[in-house]
């Protein structure tokens, strides 16, 4: 798995999501709990269960014993005779389990003929093969109880006595074992790690193990300077800062809206209706009549009104239940941004041979290959943009987007408003509109049966047309993606730049192509965030690392594509949700798919009591599969262990055969001996 076993940072993207970690968890605890019910069944309540199998065992050996006697019991009632109920003869190799089917049959004789004989009597011989007669003999052998062949028991303990039984040997080693797989398969959490280093201190180029010194020129220009350059031909390089830009982006949060507030009341008079009871009417409580689910903030309360209202009441008081909503204007709203980035752009003009051209450096891509300045040359040099000083613009970083205008305004963050400044009141940018205002409870009062509930003006009716915190429209540009979401203000600025250039010397440095093939591990992209879309990379079939060009449809923040051991991260600044990279040199292109998740959600603001530990208990183990695993496993666990069980103490009963026998021919004496090697 490429994004690592399971972290909450990659719960957050849908590739990487891991659904099967709770999952696995929850049968694993189910493992351990059922083998610690099973223990403490078999330590503590292994006689109750044996006693259970006597006496189902007894109870299925006795069917056909109870259907003879009934059968009989009516013959004698229609005859008037007293004929004798007798059984046939079978034995079991379980002691307890003969002594049980002895009394219930000694029970039935009694029921049938009212006398009490010894069990040697009421038993009839097996029929011979050519046997045609129905009449038998009884079997005069007396059969006496036999004793138990069990060793003697250990004395009697009593209530305040442990009753459970201490495993050793064998036994103890087995049940280890079987704790320490289970536990063994729980396993630790693993988290994914992505590390790209790059790291030149010395003022050396390294390929591998190899470093070559190079030299460098850096000169100072400042916007209006002109520095000129001779090539090798004797032709003039001209060079001139044209323009700098300091470019901020804003990513949209959520919308915020003028609101109002609107109340409906109920009323009893007191000793009547739901007032009759004081508990009902305080503080939030919420009164059925007026009960009703809407997404707009909403809340409840009561007061005791002694006032004058339109009904009379006997006690000239009443109970007066309220509602009250907020209800958002949407005709009057704006959007709140946020920054996420800022990076500044420089444009130079370059003047060779009478040719003008303007090459665009920015804090992504501060170099360029001078080669393109001076086609003729083929000069490998770099020119580098070592910094870029200048006066930067005050900025706020939040920024609001109402009527057309911009504001430069602080914000409250997103899902959680405050009240008296923009962002009160927010809602969520999905289908859903989620809206969270800043107050719980708003205070109302009431006089006459009449209900005022009051609360702070919107924040948003507070702007006014010349605010100083209006900014100039012609600096923002509304970046026109498919996920339109973010908004940037490019504003001119005036400043100093430190550029170096490579020297001769690098014609002596050879320069090898990388070759390797790309492949693209993952793609991450979200609304209603402050994150960038971003793709992770990597590279296999690597004959030679570097870095290799390409041209593409969206705007990425690395100028070059990597061959490299190691994962990294191209970020696209363009928020498009699909790619296209053809790098040229390896003959490849790459389609990317970005799937935005909407990570903006907004949830009502509710009130915080005090909780016990019963409240927070009840928090935690959200996670359906969790829960979904643990009780079906359990159940399911448990169920096969309970139903195992039993088979097997009836198989070794012997009475599974003994039933199904007796079904077959009824008269026919069985004596088990297939489960006796197990008692």
């Amino acid at each position: 798995m490429p994004c690592g076993s399971y972290c909450l940072y990659n719960q957050q993207f849908i590739k990487c999501r891991s659904n099967w970690t709770a999952y696995i968890l929850g049968v694993v605890i189910a493992a351990i709990l059922a083998l610690v019910i099973i223990l403490t069944f078999l330590c503590c309540f292994n006689n109750s269960f044996y006693t259970t199998s006597i006496q189902v065992g007894a109870w299925l050996l006795t069917r056909s014993d109870k259907r003879r006697a009934f059968q009989v019991k009516r013959h004698n009632k229609i005859t008037g005779r007293n004929d004798q109920v007798k059984f046939r003869e079978f034995s079991v190799p379980n002691n307890d389990l003969m002594n049980k089917i002895i009394d219930t049959r000694l029970a039935l004789r009694k029921d049938v003929n009212g006398d009490e004989p010894l069990y040697g009597d009421i038993i009839y011989k097996e029929r011979n093969e050519g046997e045609t007669n129905m009449n038998y003999e009884p079997k005069n052998l007396l059969k006496p109880r036999t004793k138990p062949s069990l060793p003697e028991l250990p004395p009697r303990t009593n209530s305040s006595q442990s009753r459970c039984v201490y495993y050793t040997g064998h036994d103890a080693n087995m049940y280890l074992l079987a704790c320490l797989f289970i536990v063994c398969l729980s396993g630790t959490l693993t988290h994914a790690c992505d590390k790209v280093l790059y790291l030149s201190s010395k003022g050396t180029v390294c390929v591998k193990d190899k470093c070559q010194p190079i030299d460098t020129y850096m000169t100072t220009i400042t916007q209006g300077q002109v520095i000129c350059f001779n090539d090798i031909n004797g032709d003039m390089l001209k060079l001139r800062i044209k323009k700098g830009t300091h470019i901020s982006r804003y990513t949209k949060l959520y919308k915020t809206c003028s609101y109002n507030v609107t109340t409906t009341r109920w009323y009893n008079c007191k000793g009547s209706g739901a007032c009759w009871e004081g508990n009902r009417c305080t503080v939030n409580y919420e009164l059925n009549t007026l009960s009703r689910v809407t997404k707009e903030p909403h809340g409840y309360g009561c007061q005791i009104d002694s006032l004058g209202c339109d009904v009379y009441c006997h006690y000239t008081s009443r109970c007066v239940w309220y509602r009250w909503q907020v209800n958002p204007d949407y005709s009057n709203c704006g959007l709140v941004y946020a920054k996420s980035s800022e990076l500044w752009i420089v444009e130079i003009e370059t003047t060779y041979r009478g040719i003008k051209k303007v090459v665009t450096l920015n804090s992504n891509t501060p170099f360029v290959n001078m080669e393109t300045m001076m086609p003729s040359t083929a000069l490998n040099i770099p020119l580098v943009i070592n910094t870029f000083t200048y006066e930067r613009p005050a900025s706020r970083p939040t920024m609001l987007s109402y009527k057309g205008k911009y504001y430069g305004v602080v914000a409250s963050a997103l899902n959680m408003p405050q009240e008296n400044i923009i962002g009160d009141l927010q809602i969520s940018l999905d289908t859903a509109q989620s809206i969270v205002f800043s107050e719980v409870h708003l205070p109302c009062s009431t006089a006459g049966c009449i209900v005022s509930c009051t609360t702070k003006e919107p924040a948003l009716n507070r702007l006014t047309s010349n605010s100083p915190y209006l900014l100039s429209k012609d600096d923002f540009r509304t970046v026109v993606s498919e996920s339109e979401n973010w908004v940037s203000r490019n504003e001119d600025v005036t400043g100093t730049v430190t550029i170096s250039f490579g020297s001769v010397q690098l014609k002596e440095l050879v320069v090898i192509d990388a070759k390797c093939r790309i492949n693209i591990i993952m793609t991450s992209a979200c609304d209603g965030c402050l994150d960038k879309p971003f793709a992770v990379m990597s590279s296999d079939k690597m004959t030679t690392d570097g870095a290799v060009e390409y041209i593409s449809n969206c705007t990425w923040d690395v100028p070059f594509f990597q061959c490299s051991n190691e994962p990294y991260i191209a970020k696209q600044l363009s928020s498009n949700k699909n790619c296209r990279v053809e790098i040229p040199k390896l003959n490849q292109t790459l389609d990317f798919d970005f799937e935005y998740i909407f990570r903006g959600e907004i949830s009502s603001m509710r009130s915080i009591q005090s909780e016990s530990f019963a409240d927070i208990a009840a928090n935690i183990g959200t996670d359906p599969n969790f829960w979904g695993s643990l009780v079906s496993s359990l159940t399911m666990m448990l169920s096969l262990t309970t139903i195992g069980t039993m088979l097997i103490k009836l198989g070794r009963l012997g009475v599974l055969s003994i039933a199904k026998e007796s079904q077959k021919r009824p008269d026919l004496v069985i004596i088990p001996r297939l489960f006796s090697f197990m008692t």
